[in-house]
């Protein structure tokens, strides 16, 4: 809770308290289908565990892993600032059928 709380309050501070909602829940269990964007701040392996969740959020929903990538997907993007490394998703590449997985 206190992460989810200072993120809140940040959230406040920067004006943007009505356009972001920070959820704490498990992860493997929330229901994200009404998500626009998702931010992952997991290993591969816990990025590769959330994979049946992501395939529930909306085809046009962004997702932003921060450090790891989702084993498998090829991002739309990825960035490097610093050591820091981003890498951007789209939420249909998840959706069975669909996407750039590596291995299909």
């Amino acid at each position: 809770t206190g992460l989810a709380a200072l993120a809140r309050t940040s959230a406040e501070v920067e004006g943007l308290a009505s356009v972001i909602e920070v959820r704490q829940q498990d992860a493997c269990t929330a229901n994200l289908s009404d998500c626009t964007i998702v931010t992952l701040y997991l290993s591969t392996g816990g990025n590769t565990k959330l994979l049946p969740v992501l395939a529930t959020l909306p085809p046009s929903a962004r997702i932003v892993s921060f450090h790891w990538p989702i084993e498998g997907f090829t991002p739309i993007r990825s960035l490097d600032q610093s050591g820091t490394k981003l890498y951007l998703f789209s939420a249909g590449d998840f959706q069975a059928g669909t996407g750039s997985r590596l291995d299909s």
